[in-house]
């Protein structure tokens, strides 16, 4: 019988400033399709509710993506950063990074960027890359 061993995720570093921006790139190609269907920009009126109440629904989800990361690493949790948007100067989170704590066995590792109900594509790359160097390591 074969015992898979904890290996350290000493590769399990996220590139978060990299990984931000591209999510909060995603979030204005969106914001700006809501806004040029609904004429929204002014700030003002029935438009203007729409995104401000899409933005608070956007910041609930990456909030909840994100602690959905901290939750599942444990104790191997660490920080997490969040990019913002600010809406009539009011900031939303539009997008956010999990670093874990150094030395986080990859099992845990992979077991964390899979834990939100919608894994991001960088979620599934780490995920995939991670388990890769696993069963590289146990032989697999």
């Amino acid at each position: 019988m074969c015992v898979a061993t904890a290996v350290p995720a000493h590769a399990a570093q996220r590139k978060c400033s990299q990984e931000m921006r591209a999510g909060h790139a995603d979030f204005l190609k969106e914001l700006r399709a809501l806004n040029f269907k609904t004429g929204a920009a002014s700030g003002s009126g029935k438009a203007a509710k729409l995104v401000t109440q899409w933005l608070k629904q956007r910041h609930t989800e990456v909030i909840r993506h994100e602690d959905a990361h901290k939750r599942a690493a444990g104790k191997w949790g660490g920080t997490t950063e969040y990019f913002y948007y600010n809406w009539w100067n009011i900031p939303y989170a539009t997008a956010g990074c999990h670093q874990f704590k150094r030395g986080i066995p990859l099992e845990m590792a992979i077991k964390a960027a899979l834990a939100p109900k919608k894994p991001s594509k960088t979620d599934l790359r780490l995920a995939k890359e991670w388990q890769a160097e696993l069963d590289r390591k146990n032989g697999k």
